[in-house]
């Protein structure tokens, strides 16, 4: 799979940011995630949408967790994106700006 985006940085206080987006390949998504501060602690507030997306931004899969609790393993997609050009994204808001060097975001890519 090539990377076509990468983005894992500080969130903005109180508006989304988009941490983590790439084309997409294959039919799912594994994600496990943990986000945290420049303490180490778990950001446990905030708000965390986990898309899919089309080739022209249409949504095909979209998970929200509101309230986020600092951590997260979730597989999304179906059998039909492989069919379609769709991108993966990570949109995060939260008061507390995430540490990157101390948060983690694994990403697989399955075909079933």
């Amino acid at each position: 799979m090539k990377v076509e985006h990468y983005v894992f940085e500080p969130n903005k206080p109180d508006s989304f940011t988009d941490i983590y987006s790439t084309k997409i390949l294959d039919n799912y998504v594994k994600l496990n995630l943990e986000l945290k501060d420049k303490d180490g602690n778990l950001i446990d507030e905030g708000e965390l949408h986990v898309q899919i997306l089309s080739e022209l931004y249409m949504p095909l899969v979209v998970k929200r967790f509101n309230p986020f609790e600092g951590k997260l393993s979730l597989t999304i997609g179906n059998e039909h994106i492989s069919g379609c050009d769709a991108m993966f994204i990570i949109r995060f808001k939260s008061d507390r700006v995430l540490d990157t060097s101390k948060s983690i975001v694994d990403v697989e890519f399955l075909s079933e």
